[in-house]
């Protein structure tokens, strides 16, 4: 299915603003429950944005775990990078297009994991195949 439609990175960022002060479930407590990422894993955060779930596994993993966050908005992946620094955390921030082949190879990741980057797919089956293959 191919979809034509591009949310500008501020909206993302007001929207992801909106759910944590309103939203009736705290999704940082609900993701960690569910994936349990664990140290020593190695994970892919596809569309991380600024990074806040990438952020959220190395606080839970307690840095033990080898984060990949890779998202197409050069200003966003900037200000995860400016973060990183800031806090100290080694996550490895990169460019990753979600419309073309992952330059992973195969099984490099324990867990692939997407949140509100749906939007910037523009042929989810390819998209998902990509992130079921690393």
């Amino acid at each position: 299915m191919k979809i034509d439609y591009q949310e500008p990175s501020k909206d993302l960022l007001m929207r992801i603003d909106i759910h944590e002060k309103y939203g009736s479930a705290n999704i940082d407590v609900w993701t960690n429950e569910l994936l349990k990422p664990q140290a020593g894993m190695k994970i892919l955060d596809v569309g991380c944005g600024a990074g806040k779930l990438s952020f959220l596994f190395n606080e839970y993993t307690k840095g033990e775990a080898k984060i990949t966050g890779g998202d197409f908005s050069e200003e966003l992946l900037d200000k995860a990078r400016e973060k990183n620094k800031k806090v100290g955390a080694n996550i490895d921030f990169q460019f990753l297009d979600f419309n073309q082949p992952f330059k992973f190879e195969d099984n490099t990741f324990d867990l692939c994991t997407s949140a509100f980057a749906i939007y910037y797919a523009s042929d989810l089956d390819f998209t998902f195949g990509e992130a079921h293959r690393v």
